[in-house]
């Protein structure tokens, strides 16, 4: 089975900066949303439809997790029990589980380290 495969591949840093930007741009644009909607007198003026804002914020939303759930799932060196649990705080949490599911540097040091190990 795949699942029980070696990685071979270890995880770069970079990688991890790149989905942490795209988080940041994604809590941004909710943040930047929200206020609209909270300190706007009539944010039916300002935004027209609102549920456009709703669905296209969803539909980033989504997609990204999506990148994130392919990440943990295909390049993180962890047991299948992790991964599920890393899979399900990122679906019921949202945005707040994406940020908890982020690696710090150490943490992926440590994983490249198991993978070293490993082999």
């Amino acid at each position: 089975m795949k699942e029980f495969q070696k990685m071979t591949k270890t995880i770069k840093w970079s990688e991890i900066l790149w989905l942490k930007r795209g988080l940041l741009v994604l809590t941004s644009l909710y943040f930047i949303y929200f206020a609209i909607i909270f300190y706007e007198p009539q944010p039916t003026s300002f935004l027209g439809n609102r549920m456009f804002p709703i669905w296209s914020f969803t539909g980033l939303n989504y997609s990204f997790s999506a990148v994130v759930l392919w990440y943990n799932w295909k390049r993180f060196p962890l047991e299948r029990k992790k991964k599920l649990e890393n899979t399900w705080m990122i679906l019921l949490l949202g945005i707040i589980g994406l940020w908890l599911w982020m690696p710090t540097k150490k943490e992926v040091e440590s994983m490249n380290i198991s993978l070293k190990d490993s082999e």
